[in-house]
């Protein structure tokens, strides 16, 4: 099977460093460290013999964003490829392996460019871990939205949001509330034929209300950039965070929205 192919990137913060001597590890969100702001994350790209079979794969990493916002000390922690997809690739002459999407997740992140993350009014390094997901639009295209929300939504509870983390609507924790919105642009090639969407992305909403991080998105018609429109509108939406126990806190929060919206 053969077809275009969409890309999720999935991140999960897992703890912050201040300065380079690394004392007692932190995680952004906590004592006092924000969260580093995303200002560009490219896409890796596809690798090529991949894309002919539409193998899929799942590449998670570990890296630290500097006080100067670059991404640094990249290294992979784990690499998987689809089961299913591998079945349907048995012909393929050679073998398909990881390497191709490792070296371009690695590719990509090294352009990745962020606001850093601050502590005391001053930036510091963070340690972040990134899951990216390989997925072949036509697998996706064949489930029905229902399963793609269940799915989207066990994926994020097993590999995405931290154990500890807060999630709205959990656990006490209530729901950040959007105060300035951006409604998204449609993308051309779905406007000009007439085409809709719906969308769904798991938020990372700070204790200020900004959009820390987007670490999981996905659009019911994937190829048209339906999910990358919403992304770059909701980024400049800011929000009353959410509160637990009476004060601000940063929670993970699903948004569902159809583009366009009437």
């Amino acid at each position: 099977m053969t077809g275009p192919i969409n890309i999720v990137l999935a991140a999960a913060m897992l703890m912050a460093i201040s300065g380079s001597d690394a004392p007692q590890p932190l995680r952004p969100g906590h004592k006092g460290v924000t969260y580093p702001q995303v200002l560009n994350a490219p896409l890796p790209v596809y690798p090529m013999a991949a894309t002919r079979f539409s193998v899929e794969a799942t590449i998670r990493v570990a890296f630290v964003v500097t006080s100067r916002g670059f991404v640094d000390q990249v290294q992979i922690l784990e690499a998987t490829l689809g089961e299913e997809s591998l079945k349907d690739a048995a012909d393929v002459p050679g073998k398909i392996t990881t390497t191709g999407f490792e070296e371009a997740v690695l590719e990509a992140m090294n352009r990745r460019r962020y606001a850093p993350a601050m502590r005391q009014g001053r930036p510091v390094a963070v340690h972040m871990e990134t899951t990216v997901v390989f997925s072949s639009e036509e697998r996706e295209d064949l489930r029905r939205w229902q399963q793609v929300e269940k799915g989207l939504h066990a994926l994020a509870d097993a590999t995405i949001i931290p154990e500890d983390a807060d999630v709205a609507g959990t656990n006490g924790v209530s729901y950040p509330a959007a105060i300035k919105q951006r409604a998204p642009i449609q993308p051309h090639s779905a406007r000009i034929r007439g085409i809709r969407s719906r969308v769904a992305l798991l938020l990372l909403v700070d204790v200020e209300g900004k959009v820390a991080d987007i670490p999981l998105m996905r659009a019911q018609r994937p190829a048209l950039g339906f999910a990358e429109a919403a992304a770059n509108a909701v980024r400049r939406w800011r929000f009353a965070p959410a509160r637990k126990e009476g004060r601000a806190v940063a929670a993970y929060h699903w948004l569902q929205m159809s583009i366009p919206s009437s």
